[in-house]
C-alpha cells in the first residue's frame, strides 16, 4: 500500500510539471525510511528528516525516457539502503546519486545537492556533466569552468547556453562536433555579483544553469555557487581561476 501511494504521488508530481517531490519524517521511522529511499528519496544532511526526490526531473530527460521504456525505475534502481543521512560528496560538493542497471544497460544521474539540479548524466548514448567539487567565487570575482560531453556516436552536434540565477553571471557556451568516444569541453565564464544575497526562499539561490543539446536531446544541468571570502582566490576543485 505504501509503495503504491508513493508511486501515485510521484506520477502526479510529474503530471503537474514539478521538478521534485519531498517528504518530512523522523529518524526513528525505521519502517518507512527504507521504502522512501527505495522510491528515490534522499535524506538531506543536517535535517530531521527532510527527504527530497528528484525522479520527476530525471523522468524528463530524453535519455531517461528511452531507458525507462524497457526498465522498471523502482525494481531496477541500485542503491544501498541505510537509516542514515545521505551525505556523499565529490571534492566537497554534496551529491545524490541515482543508478539503474538491467541486462547490461545502465543509466546514472547525479544531483547537485545544494542546487537541487542535475550535474551529471551517464546514459547509453552519451555522458554530460559540469565536473569538479564545490564552486566558490568571491563577490565581484569570476572563474572558468566547463561542461564535458562524451558522445558514443560519431559526429554528434553539441551546443549549449549558460545563465546565472540571483547573483551569478555566466556567458554563452560554444558549439562543437563531438568525435565518438572523445570528450568535448565547452568552457563557461562564471562570475558572482558584489551584491547581498537574496532572502532565503524555497528555491536554492546563486545557481549556474546550463542547457546542453546533443543531437536532438536537451539536457538541463546546474551547479550551486558559493560565495568565498574576498581574500580567497575564486576556484573550483580541478580547475584554475581566470
Amino acid at each position: 500500500m505504501g509503495r503504491d501511494l508513493l508511486k501515485v504521488a510521484l506520477q502526479r508530481t510529474v503530471e503537474l510539471g514539478y521538478a521534485r517531490i519531498a517528504l518530512h519524517t523522523w529518524p526513528g521511522n525505521g519502517r518507512a525510511l527504507p521504502l522512501y529511499k527505495k522510491s528515490g528519496y534522499f535524506w538531506m544532511p543536517s535535517t530531521a528528516v527532510f527527504v527530497p526526490n528528484f525522479l520527476p526531473t530525471i523522468f524528463g530527460l530524453d535519455a531517461a525516457r528511452r531507458f525507462f521504456a524497457d526498465v522498471d525505475w523502482y525494481r531496477d534502481l541500485k542503491r544501498e539502503i541505510t537509516l542514515a543521512e545521505d551525505d556523499e560528496t565529490v571534492d566537497g560538493a554534496g551529491v545524490f546519486r541515482y543508478l539503474w542497471e538491467k541486462d547490461g544497460r545502465r543509466l546514472a544521474v547525479t544531483i547537485d545537492r545544494a542546487a537541487c539540479t542535475v550535474r551529471e548524466v551517464v546514459a547509453e548514448e552519451y555522458e554530460v556533466s559540469i565536473p569538479g567539487g564545490t564552486i566558490r567565487i568571491a563577490p565581484g570575482g569570476h572563474l572558468r569552468t566547463e561542461v564535458r560531453v562524451l558522445s558514443r556516436a560519431a559526429g554528434a552536434e553539441v551546443s549549449g547556453s549558460a545563465r546565472g540565477e540571483d547573483r551569478v553571471r555566466a556567458d554563452a557556451l560554444a558549439r562543437a562536433t563531438a568525435a565518438r568516444g572523445i570528450a568535448t569541453t565547452l568552457p563557461i565564464n562564471v562570475g558572482l555579483a558584489p551584491t547581498p544575497p537574496r532572502e532565503r526562499t524555497r528555491r536554492p539561490s546563486d545557481r549556474l544553469r546550463v542547457r546542453v543539446t546533443i543531437g536532438e536531446d536537451v539536457i538541463d544541468l546546474g551547479r550551486a555557487i558559493e560565495a568565498a571570502e574576498a581574500t580567497v582566490e575564486a576556484k573550483i576543485e580541478g580547475f584554475n581561476a581566470l
